[in-house]
């Protein structure tokens, strides 16, 4: 369902909050508060909290209520497994399909990401953060709609934008990005422009299923890595760094006696 009017207002107000990390795993989302702060009725607040449950961003939970949703590894496979049965076919479709104007939006999103490397790479930046990361997530994801968008049906369309969203949020949460990532993801996008512009159905396909491969790789690791070893419960719900709650962890396992570490 397209979202208008006030609805669809709340919905672009929240969906927001969510991408740019304002709105974090855990928080409640109550519809009378976000109704007062915003100034309408609950309608369309429910209207556009349901919408964002239907599409994974948030949940609802017995006797607690409205929440951002954690996600967990199995969702953000899932995400990247559907994107690799999709996307290429898309940019197969695509191929035959770009009118030069469409070509030339997609140069000018690859040439930003392009752009964005080359500053990282100048400054001798080893990752990339705040503003830089999100418009380099903004311009990745344009980069990948415009394609479906073209050789997809509506159904296609809402499903990669829906799945992407999702992941967007996630990345958006890592606060960083390598710059292997970002250079990375440029390669990528100059071989599958180039693809389109030749018309190579096939190897546009090729690399788009061979960038998302690499992207799907690249944050399962992160993911694993951050949750191979999280900081102790008692810690973190104090809402400290986690390298803090960490150092204080690491402390109190060297005070436990040896026969309660067993």
């Amino acid at each position: 369902m397209e979202f208008t009017g006030l609805a669809g207002q709340v919905y672009s107000q929240l969906q927001s909050e969510l991408l740019s990390g304002q709105l974090l795993p855990g928080a409640v989302i109550s519809e009378k508060q976000l109704a007062e702060r915003l100034g309408m009725s609950r309608t369309p607040v429910g209207e556009a909290v349901r919408k964002l449950v239907s599409e994974g961003f948030i949940e609802q939970l017995p006797r607690y209520g409205t929440v951002v949703k954690e996600i967990t590894i199995d969702d953000v496979a899932e995400i990247y497994e559907l994107r690799e049965a999709i996307e290429p076919y898309a940019a197969r479709k695509a191929a035959g399909k770009l009118s030069p104007a469409q070509l030339k939006q997609l140069e000018i999103l690859s040439n930003a990401i392009e752009q964005i490397a080359e500053d990282l790479d100048k400054t001798k930046g080893k990752v990339l953060e705040g503003e830089r990361l999100r418009r380099f997530l903004a311009a990745d994801m344009a980069f990948h709609m415009l394609i479906v968008r073209v050789a997809a049906n509506s159904r296609m369309q809402k499903v990669v934008s829906d799945s992407r969203a999702v992941s967007q949020v996630f990345r958006i949460r890592r606060r960083s990005h390598d710059s292997a990532i970002v250079l990375g993801a440029c390669s990528f996008h100059k071989h599958i422009l180039k693809a389109l512009r030749e018309r190579d159905g096939q190897a546009a396909s090729k690399w788009m299923f061979d960038h998302i491969h690499q992207s799907m790789n690249e944050t399962l690791a992160y993911f694993g890595q951050r949750e191979a070893a999280p900081p102790s419960p008692a810690f973190d719900s104090l809402g400290l760094p986690e390298d803090l709650a960490k150092e204080l962890e690491q402390v109190a396992d060297e005070e436990r006696p040896l026969d309660d570490a067993t």
